[in-house]
């Protein structure tokens, strides 16, 4: 996985991943996921911590935007590998490009779905 700076352009990302994890591990959630019969995601994370994602991330993006970056995510990372991710880029100021793949995909997606 290699590490890329952060483009102008992601820095909301960023502070929105930094959000939902800062929380998570202010509360000392543990790192087992949480499971419930409505959950369909691989790794689904606390609901605090998708609480407070989904919070800091519409800051400055659409809902559905948040949504699929947040599912796509779940999908991609499990909850520790996700803290691990959250913890370098706050300290690096630097996103993996798989994370930085992630957000592009949904905002392509958003971006087609808002303009039909």
């Amino acid at each position: 996985m290699s590490i890329q700076p952060i483009p102008s352009i992601y820095k909301k990302y960023t502070r929105s991943l930094a959000l939902s994890i800062a929380t998570g591990l202010l509360l000392l959630l543990p790192t087992q996921s949480v499971k419930s019969a409505e959950q369909t995601t691989k790794n689904p994370y606390p609901n605090e911590v998708v609480n407070t994602f989904m919070k800091g991330c519409q800051i400055t993006n659409d809902k559905s935007f948040c949504s699929c970056s947040l599912d796509k995510l779940q999908t991609t990372y499990t909850f520790e590998n996700f803290r691990k991710i959250d913890a370098e880029a706050r300290e690096t100021k630097k996103l993996p490009n798989e994370v930085l793949e992630i957000f592009t995909s949904c905002q392509a997606k958003h971006t087609n779905n808002t303009s039909n």
